[in-house]
């Protein structure tokens, strides 16, 4: 449904007295506001985290949209931090 249908059938709601369907509209066009709104962020920041030169330098993205893949056939590299799984 489109905005300005969904706030016209909320103002049909608000003529007709019924609260509970005005509340209920207006909780369901703003959720859609708020859902378009993350998404353009989302978007935003996307373009800007994998367009990042320091990840780029990393070989972590290639600059599209996307961060590279990882071989999953490779072995995964180990850190040892002189740490035990002894208790004390």
């Amino acid at each position: 449904m489109d905005q300005q249908q969904a706030i016209k059938d909320m103002m049909d709601s608000i003529a007709s007295g019924k609260a509970s369907e005005v509340q209920d509209r207006f909780n369901a066009i703003m959720q859609d506001r708020v859902n378009v709104a993350v998404n353009d962020y989302k978007a935003e920041l996307a373009s800007s985290v994998f367009k990042n030169p320091d990840l780029q330098a990393m070989g972590l993205a290639d600059g599209e949209e996307h961060v590279l893949e990882v071989d999953p056939a490779a072995e995964p590299e180990s850190v040892e931090t002189g740490e035990t799984d002894e208790d004390i």
